[in-house]
């Protein structure tokens, strides 16, 4: 700041040395010190009004730098925390995998006799009751009441 009032007389003085040799210079020297002094006071005001400005945008700046730096250490705990929940998914995996899922042999009651529990499973597949009946020699009515025992979810799920 004191650099640019240094700045301002200077230019203050040339424009005084200058209107002071100019042929159609003013008469009177008190007009031009006048002068000088106006644009020494305006150039003052100016440099004040930008040395406040440029301590506004400072302000604004150092608040925003900490807004983000507060947004960001939010983000780097959410991303820990994502990690942790990864790591023990990776942990957890191991286990889900060795626990298998149960077979359509597994559903099936154990009170159905071998008989049945093969209609049932062709039943499952969607073999239709007529091959059912031929290729494991049931009747239609065993058929029928598997199929019923199916459809209402007792014996599958």
């Amino acid at each position: 700041m004191v650099a640019v009032v240094f700045i301002l007389l200077a230019v203050g003085v040339f424009l005084y040395v200058w209107l002071a040799q100019r042929k159609e210079g003013v008469s009177d020297p008190l007009a031009v010190v006048t002068a000088v002094e106006t644009f020494a006071t305006q150039m003052e005001t100016e440099n004040d009004r930008l040395v406040e400005m440029i301590a506004g945008l400072r302000q604004k700046m150092d608040s925003y730098e900490v807004q983000k730096e507060r947004e960001l250490y939010a983000l780097k705990n959410e991303i820990h925390d994502l990690q942790e929940q990864v790591t023990m998914l990776h942990e957890q995996r191991p286990s889900l995998e060795s626990s298998k899922e149960p077979t359509e042999q597994d559903l099936l009651p154990e009170f159905l006799s071998p008989k049945y529990k093969d209609v049932a499973q062709r039943i499952a597949r969607g073999d239709d009751a007529q091959t059912i009946m031929m290729e494991l020699n049931v009747g239609f009515g065993e058929v029928d009441l598997v199929q019923g025992l199916l459809r209402n979810g007792r014996v599958l799920s």
